[in-house]
């Protein structure tokens, strides 16, 4: 049985549709799968992709510029301080010697280290802390250098600039910074049996104000919402 006349003229309808580009699609009957694209799309997808990869590396080069700005800015801390950096040095297994100094303009503390290690901290959390508090943020810091955490970071975020445009990237990349803190509170707690006022000097820290977050450097004090999952 021949198709009726209604149908006929459907398809008529549907043939004069598509013609006009039929060097894309492959039929009638296949809409939705092109068989060929346009010859500037795969030019056209390249360059933006290539953008995008430029954009992302060009952001991380300026924050490793900025981190290296820091550690020139930085200035030599209390003598205390930094007796209390040796002291605990020995413990954490360091090989290499780390530079401790404090910066004006920082918020939070940060471990930048690379091929010479440093420990930054902010000049005006150096005089309201209390000595437990600051041995432990120390020991936090030691331990992003102890486990190279530096370098495991910047591998990580040129993956992130090179994938950026898959959400799964992003997503283990998140999860990856959160269980990196999450280590480092490990070591300062190993055998010190002190986690309530550990978590207590955690929440201190999500209500300060925020650095610019520096996506070359490894540790993050201030964001609330991996901080939160580092005290639970």
């Amino acid at each position: 049985k021949g198709p009726s006349n209604d149908q006929s003229g459907m398809l008529e309808s549907l043939r004069a549709f598509v013609l006009p580009v039929k060097g894309v699609f492959k039929s009638i009957g296949d809409l939705t799968i092109p068989t060929r694209l346009p010859h500037w799309s795969g030019l056209a997808f390249l360059l933006c992709f290539m953008m995008g990869v430029f954009w992302n590396i060009a952001k991380l080069g300026y924050d490793l510029w900025l981190l290296k700005r820091l550690k020139h800015e930085a200035t030599l801390p209390p003598a205390e301080l930094n007796r209390m950096l040796k002291a605990i040095e020995p413990s954490t297994g360091m090989r290499s010697s780390v530079v401790l100094k404090t910066h004006p303009s920082l918020k939070t503390p940060l471990a930048v280290g690379f091929f010479k290690p440093m420990i930054l901290m902010p000049e005006a959390l150096v005089e309201v802390l209390d000595d437990s508090s600051k041995e432990q943020i120390l020991k936090h810091e030691l331990a992003h250098l102890l486990r190279y955490d530096d370098w495991t970071n910047l591998f990580q975020r040129l993956i992130q600039a090179v994938y950026f445009f898959h959400p799964a990237v992003w997503m283990v990349s998140r999860r990856a910074d959160v269980e990196r803190e999450i280590a480092c509170d490990d070591h300062v707690l190993e055998g010190a049996g002190q986690a309530k006022a550990y978590a207590l000097m955690l929440t201190q820290f999500a209500n300060r104000e925020r650095d610019r977050h520096l996506a070359a450097a490894s540790a993050v004090w201030n964001k609330q919402s991996q901080i939160k999952e580092r005290i639970e």
